[in-house]
């Protein structure tokens, strides 16, 4: 976790040892708003820069969630997260943003890899929420069941595969291990249902 703060009155950022070395910035010496805007990567830039005058406009929300991504001088690319608060006087005036920066690069990593291994996987791959209705497939699914990946989000996975029922209620009685994991047999066989109608 990277705190730090922004004051209005002299524009600059204090920013803890910890956000000072997630930004590739020095251990001393003062930053400001615009120094910080210019380590956000190019594609990231006017989105961000928006978001933060949006956040500092009269009216809107105190609170703010960004997600973005920064280049460092030495061109490594980081996935930075930040959430914070802006302080008012009694007129509406801004005085200060305070918030928290996580690194994200690494989960980010993580996901592309996971991403990358579900895409070349030879059969239809899916994963589906709590309620069985699917979040993630892959490219095999797609054309198996003849829709298009992003059409595949709005469907439950029993709408594909008909005998195939989510029933949490079930899985706790039959003891399923904790973090809502199913165990099913790898060999067994089912029928899906293309958009067609043919199985």
């Amino acid at each position: 976790i990277a705190p730090w703060s922004w004051y209005a009155d002299s524009n600059e950022l204090r920013m803890s040892a910890r956000a000072r070395e997630v930004f590739g910035l020095e251990r001393d010496g003062v930053i400001s708003l615009e120094r910080w805007t210019k380590l956000i990567h190019p594609e990231d830039a006017e989105r961000i820069q928006r978001e933060v005058e949006q956040s500092l406009a009269q009216g809107n929300s105190n609170s703010f969630e960004r997600d973005y991504r920064i280049l460092l001088p030495n061109g490594v690319l980081r996935w930075i997260t930040t959430r914070g608060r802006v302080e008012r006087d009694l007129d509406g005036r801004v005085l200060s943003m305070h918030g928290v920066s996580l690194d994200l690069t690494r989960i980010r990593q993580a996901d592309e890899k996971f991403r990358a291994a579900l895409e070349s996987a030879p059969n239809a791959m899916f994963l589906v929420d709590e309620a069985g209705r699917i979040q993630l497939a892959n490219a095999r699914a797609s054309r198996i069941f003849g829709y298009g990946k992003d059409e595949l989000l709005d469907l439950s996975l029993a709408a594909l595969v008909p005998e195939w029922q989510y029933r949490p209620e079930r899985r706790q009685r039959a003891g399923a291990p904790p973090g809502g994991v199913e165990r099913r047999s790898p060999i067994r066989e089912t029928v899906g249902r293309r958009r067609n109608g043919e199985q």
